[in-house]
Formats: structure tokens, C-alpha cells, sequence
């Protein structure tokens, strides 16, 4: 049976926010929606963000797409995100932080840091993406990593070597970006750097401090990354997902997730649930929580794939006791 596994759009929205802009790429010719790009904490399914890497480098004619939309680009210093991976005071920290931390961007990766000799070998590792995606997915990461060590180290640091997954031909644009030797066909992603930029002295001195200025709230939502063995879990964020593709069906949801409608529903039955209550809940919950943010019942009904507002009251007070306006009311008092 096929594993779920999500990605946070923040780890893809740089790439495809460049690929749209460097070459051009209709938004709407990308089968993942443009509305999902719109909230950088929301979840894709890793098996729609190796939809996009295919089709970004279609649309783009670019087999080197990745690094050609991203090498120019810094690190985006305003997300939460960012924040969080940033504020930490040195670049050892940094690792560290971001080596325990990368399950909450991705449930199907695994990043490590081991020291051999005098060397340092960073690695990314990844479960869920199909062979011939994984060299895209191998370069977003190692350039993510080396902006991350030049963002303390000065924008001319260069590693001692590289190692990507798959092959690209055109050697002469890895080897100026990163600046060491690029190895290709590697089982995994790894940036190695010497023990001794992990000193102080290697440092920048005129770094920017970035304040962590997480809230509460974002920190949960950070955190609720689920386990891919977390079923009901899985098929709730599955739910979310698709409801930007209109309202979410038992047959899209199942289609996401590698099954049929009849396994999917044998497989909620066991564990003492039905595709209509999670439906009615995870969609409840996610209107209740964009209605206390402000906005109209009816363009909240349209963000979860209703046409029409009625099926939406009826569905949310069913959910809730109450009608969005009422409920809207409640929270005022």
C-alpha cells in the first residue's frame, strides 16, 4: 500500500515563484493550483510536488531549471521558517536545528550531519519521490544548504565538495555555483565542508540577527506535521489539500493517496470512521478558523470547494451547532 507523505510549500514555493518568473510559466498550466502557494505553512503531497518538478521543467524546456531559477536568488529572510532556521547564533547551531527540525517541512526526508577526518559531510535523504525527479529535488537541496552555510559564512564560501543524485549534463553551471567538485549519481544528497568553518572565527561578523519572533500559533502549526503511519491523519491533511481542486471527493482524496474509493473506505471503517464525518470535521474546523480571521462565509465557502453557500451553512452547522453568521456572532461577544 502506497505511503503518504507531505511537503510544506514553503520548501517548494521559491522554485516554482522563479520557474514563473524566469521563464515565463503559465500558472495554470502547472496541475498543482496556484492557490496552494498562497499559505507557505500548508501541506502538499509529495506525490503532487514530484507532479511539479516534472512539469516545471517541462514548461520551462530547462533541464537545469532548478538551479538556473534558483542560484541568483537569496534566502528569504521573512518567513517563519526562515526565521526560525536563521536565528540560531552560529552555523553549527544552524545544522543542528535544521537536522532535528526537517521533519516538520517534509515527513519524507532525513538530514544528518557526520564528521570523517577533518571533513564534515551535511546529508539529505529522501523517501517518496520517483528516480527520475530525485536530481531536481537533489539540487534545490544542496543549493538550499550551501545558501544556508554562505549566510554565515560570506556569500564566496564554497564547500569541499558536493554529491547530487542523478546526472545533469551541463557541468559548467554546478561547478560555478557551488564552486567545489560536483560528484553526480550519488544514492543521496550531500554537502561536505571542513571542521574548521563550524569556528567562530569563520564567521561573519556583520550578519544580520535574525529574531525567531515565532507566536504560538505558528509554532503548532509548524509542528503538526503528520507520521506517515498516522492514517486518519494523513487522509484529514488529504482533505485539506483537496479542496483546492473543488470539493473534496472520496475518489480524489483515495487517488492521492495511491488507493481505490473501496480501500480507502474499508481502510476509515477500520479504524471506526466514515469519509463523511472527517469530511464534515476537517472542513468544519478549517471554516471556523478562517471565519474567526474575517473572512465571509461565502468566500470561505468557496476556499473549501462549495458552489453554493446553503450546502455550506447546512454543512458547518451540522458540524458546529450553529450557522457560520451565528458563530460569527458568538466569537464577536
Amino acid at each position: 500500500m502506497s505511503v503518504t507523505r507531505f511537503i510544506r510549500v514553503f520548501v517548494m514555493e521559491n522554485l516554482y515563484l522563479n520557474c514563473l518568473n524566469k521563464y515565463g510559466v503559465d500558472p495554470d498550466s502547472i496541475s498543482v493550483p496556484k492557490a496552494v502557494f498562497e499559505n507557505s505553512m500548508a501541506l502538499i503531497p509529495t506525490s503532487q510536488v514530484a507532479v511539479l518538478y516534472s512539469e516545471l521543467e517541462k514548461h520551462s524546456g530547462d533541464g537545469d531549471y532548478v538551479l538556473n531559477s534558483m542560484a541568483g536568488s537569496p534566502l528569504d529572510h521573512t518567513k517563519m521558517i526562515s526565521r526560525w532556521i536563521l536565528s540560531a547564533p552560529d552555523v553549527t547551531s544552524c545544522v543542528r536545528r535544521f537536522n532535528g527540525g526537517v521533519f516538520c517541512l517534509h515527513s519524507g526526508a532525513t538530514v544528518q550531519g557526520s564528521q570523517i577526518g577533518n571533513i564534515i559531510k551535511w546529508t539529505y535523504d529522501v523517501k517518496g519521490l520517483p528516480v527520475n525527479i530525485r536530481v531536481h529535488d537533489s539540487v534545490r537541496f544542496a543549493i538550499f544548504m550551501v545558501k544556508l552555510l554562505r549566510d554565515y559564512l560570506g556569500e564566496n564560501y564554497t564547500p569541499v565538495r558536493v554529491l547530487l543524485c542523478g546526472f545533469r549534463s551541463n557541468q559548467k553551471v554546478y561547478d560555478s555555483f557551488f564552486g567545489c567538485e560536483v560528484v553526480w549519481n550519488h544514492h543521496r544528497t550531500e554537502v561536505w565542508l571542513s571542521n574548521e568553518d563550524r569556528l567562530h572565527s569563520k564567521q561573519l561578523d556583520t550578519r544580520k540577527t535574525h529574531n525567531l519572533a515565532m507566536t504560538y500559533s505558528e509554532l503548532d502549526s509548524l509542528l503538526d506535521m503528520p507520521n506517515p503511519d498516522e492514517f486518519l491523519k494523513n487522509v484529514s491533511e488529504m482533505i485539506k489539500y483537496c479542496r483546492y481542486y473543488g470539493l473534496p471527493t472520496v475518489e480524489r482524496v483515495a487517488g492521492f493517496m495511491g488507493l481505490s474509493s473501496q480501500q480507502l473506505q474499508r481502510k476509515l471503517n477500520a479504524e471506526g470512521a466514515s469519509f463523511t464525518v472527517l469530511f464534515n470535521y476537517v472542513l468544519g474546523n478549517y471554516a471556523a478558523e478562517q471565519l474567526t480571521k474575517g473572512k465571509s462565509p461565502k468566500i470561505v465557502a468557496q476556499s473549501i470547494g462549495y458552489t453554493n453557500v446553503g450546502s455550506f451553512n447546512r454543512m458547518f452547522k451540522k458540524q458546529r451547532g450553529v450557522t457560520p453568521l451565528e458563530y460569527l456572532d458568538l466569537n464577536r461577544t
